[in-house]
């Protein structure tokens, strides 16, 4: 059995010619134990602390890029969009969802100028800044909804792209919609956060963190390759290492395993200390995890398919929860089925394995049911709306019947009527779940990108039919590699 170092320092005191005191000793040891107990626990914490201070920063820079890519496209500041979507979460409406109400506006104007001429009707000021034409549009049409107006009233916000559910939230609630938007814009004054340059500041930290990932992919392609023709050579070498540590731990008594475990145990600390490394040194899981939080349900939909638009709307919640009505659930709104036991909880590897499962699930059911054609955004619509709400509430449903007698638009307008839950016993409107649907509802009337190409091409002075073939497959080719490559450097 190995001896701690405190018995080998006690001999080594005797063998010198000291006397030990034993109870001394004894009250050594006891200390000694104690503190090695606490640099332990130190190191633990750090490490654990080091990881979640760098996650937390990364989530929190993504969400003020993604604000301020959102300022841009409404054309205002990151301050006002702020403003606007705390004021929209006050009134009922999800504050995502107030951002695209912003946006759709500002998009309705760029696209026609001519839309400007209803603020000159109403008598309203138009300022560079949409998030004050938005306000002010929107206590316009409130105060004529008010006099009786309420249809004149929508019509022109269905111009500007307000859909009716959140035009009627935000009538009925527009004191707390006035009163989000000062308290919001008093929380910033006070904390002295300057918006605007917190927002252009995390876009350039995020650029930054995307293209580390970028250059770390590269490294381990690099390293996979340089490594995979000498993997026999390195486990031979692994092999007699380790016999070679066997027999100094026996010649050692164990010494040269304790040093050996103390020198790795600090390096592995100090490492673990650095956040973006600690991030990187836990293991696959986690760098999945800041991935995860990094892509948006916008992105998701695209680049990272419908699991990632579940999980930003469900967030991940590590330890078991009961759901609004009352459901056990862990992870992204995964239900827990009989015999499943997360009582320690779960890993975020693990609670993506169960979303991954579960969504494709949803899909299945889908094209089940589904008997007409489906483009990509319809699909993750329809299964963000069973992932949320199961497959039987689809099944019998108007929305299910007018899709599949190929009635797309009845179909889209369906989908606002599953945003009920069972809150007590009693069914609710929960305003999350409007929010939602509303999404899910955009997504499905939002069309996939499509290309039409059109290519004349002249052939004279050519009389074998075989020639003016392979001349014009020649030319295609041609314009087809320049139509690529224009393509992959404007999507890059």
């Amino acid at each position: 059995m190995a001896k701690s170092g405190s018995n080998i320092l006690r001999e080594f005191l005797i063998a010198i010619g000291f006397d030990v005191d034993e109870q001394a000793f004894k009250n050594f040891q006891t200390k000694e134990t104690s503190i090695i107990k606490q640099f332990e626990t130190m190191i633990k914490v750090a490490a654990v602390a080091g990881t979640a201070v760098a996650g937390a920063v990364l989530k929190i820079a993504n969400d003020m890029e993604q604000l301020y890519f959102s300022s841009e496209r409404a054309g205002t500041s990151v301050k006002g969009l702020m403003m606007l979507r705390f004021g929209g979460a006050q009134a009922g409406i999800g504050a995502d969802a107030m951002a695209s109400a912003v946006e759709q506006m500002a998009s309705t104007i760029r696209a026609n100028p001519g839309m400007v001429a209803f603020f000159h009707q109403l008598g309203l000021p138009v300022f560079a800044d949409n998030a004050k034409n938005f306000a002010n549009l929107i206590g316009k049409l409130r105060d004529m909804d008010a006099r009786g107006g309420g249809v004149m009233a929508r019509m022109i916000g269905a111009q500007f792209g307000f859909d009716e559910q959140t035009l009627t939230l935000l009538f009925k609630n527009y004191p707390d919609f006035l009163r989000g938007l000062k308290e919001q814009a008093d929380l910033l004054k006070i904390s002295g956060v300057n918006a605007q340059k917190f927002g252009e500041d995390s876009h350039a930290a995020m650029e930054d963190w995307r293209t580390l990932l970028l250059h770390l992919e590269a490294l381990g392609y690099l390293f996979a390759q340089d490594v995979l023709p000498t993997v026999d050579k390195f486990v031979v070498f692994l092999t007699k290492s380790l016999d070679l540590l066997f027999q100094l731990d026996k010649a050692t008594k164990g010494w040269s395993t304790t040093i050996g475990g103390i020198v790795i145990g600090i390096g592995g600390a100090a490492a673990a200390l650095g956040a973006i490394g600690s991030i990187l040194g836990i293991g696959g899981g986690a760098v999945a995890g800041v991935v995860a939080a990094v892509a948006t349900p916008e992105v998701a939909a695209g680049a990272l398919g419908v699991a990632g638009l579940i999980a930003g709307y469900e967030g991940l919640r590590r330890l078991p929860y009961k759901d609004i009505a009352g459901r056990a659930t862990i992870g992204y709104g995964h239900l827990i089925r009989a015999g499943e036991d997360f009582s320690g909880g779960i890993t975020q590897s693990g609670a993506a394995a169960l979303l991954a499962q579960d969504t494709e699930a949803a899909r299945a059911a889908i094209f089940r049911m589904v008997k007409v054609a489906l483009n990509s955004n319809q699909a993750a619509a329809l299964t963000d709306l069973i992932y949320n709400v199961g497959a039987g509430a689809l099944k019998g449903s108007t929305l299910l019947k007018d899709l599949n007698s190929g009635d797309y638009a009845g179909a889209s307008d369906q989908f606002l009527r599953f945003n009920h839950a069972l809150v007590g016993g009693h069914l609710q409107t929960v305003d999350a779940l409007t929010s939602r649907r509303i999404a899910d509802r955009d997504l499905f009337n939002k069309p996939d990108v499509s290309m039409t190409q059109t290519t004349n091409i002249r052939i004279e002075g050519v009389s074998d039919p075989r020639e003016a073939g392979q001349v014009v497959a020649s030319h295609q080719n041609r314009i087809n590699g320049d139509l690529v490559r224009n393509m992959a450097g404007a999507v890059q």
